[in-house]
């Protein structure tokens, strides 16, 4: 895949070797311009396979999701509030505590929650919704927009290697998500219908609250 836009800039550099002297300087441009795009893509790559080495080895520690999303949310708020984006996220007691690396974890979560803002551009009420729940030994985290959606086709190539609708796109984001996922005996299920929305649900392993947490957050969620 790095083989076709370095063949591109390549083709390119020979046309202008070879007209220099004849073109004008808006049609040197025009090959400028194409070259800085293909080095663009090939960076995006190799920045894309350098993220997935960092995290060959995963360090799991337990971590509490509802504050871990509430973190990311925050470090998106100059997007939501720009998009007047209705943002909420509900974490049950019981689900609220998992065992992942955190720095695949903050990877992954953030490729999708930037795939959820892309998808609420043209949205006319905007809603980003986080939720999560426990069911045996997982924990279930959804993240839920009303965003333009995705097509059956798109939905079933999402996971491909290369696959993308993006102009700029690499089409390896969801694919190493996956991988880093895998790694951590973590999941990801993509859900999506066109003009509805996307839902794109993680499972983790649950993990046992801090005692100093446990009594509270069970005591709240009995009531």
């Amino acid at each position: 895949e790095i083989g076709n836009p370095l063949n591109s800039i390549k083709m390119a550099l020979t046309v202008l070797k070879n007209n220099l002297e004849k073109f004008s300087k808006e049609e040197i441009k025009v090959y400028m311009d194409r070259m800085f795009d293909d080095a663009a893509k090939m960076e995006a790559l190799l920045k894309s396979f350098k993220n997935f080495n960092m995290f060959e080895k995963p360090k799991t520690v337990r971590v509490d999701l509802e504050e871990f999303f509430l973190s990311l949310t925050l470090l998106l708020g100059a997007d939501i509030k720009k998009k007047k984006i209705d943002i909420s996220i509900d974490v049950l007691p019981e689900g609220r505590w998992v065992t992942v690396d955190t720095r695949a974890l903050q990877h992954v979560s953030m490729n999708i929650l930037a795939n959820a803002l892309d998808a609420l551009d043209s949205t006319k009420k905007p809603s980003l919704k986080i939720r999560g729940e426990a069911m045996g030994e997982k924990v279930f985290l959804s993240v839920i927009d009303n965003g333009c959606g995705m097509p059956e086709e798109m939905v079933e190539n999402a996971f491909k290697p290369f696959y993308t609708t993006k102009p700029h796109g690499t089409g390896l984001g969801l694919v190493i998500s996956k991988k880093m996922l895998a790694q951590m005996n973590c999941g990801i299920k993509l859900q999506s219908e066109k003009d509805r929305g996307t839902t794109v649900t993680l499972s983790m392993p649950k993990a046992e609250p801090p005692e100093e947490k446990k009594s509270a957050a069970y005591a709240v969620y009995n009531q």
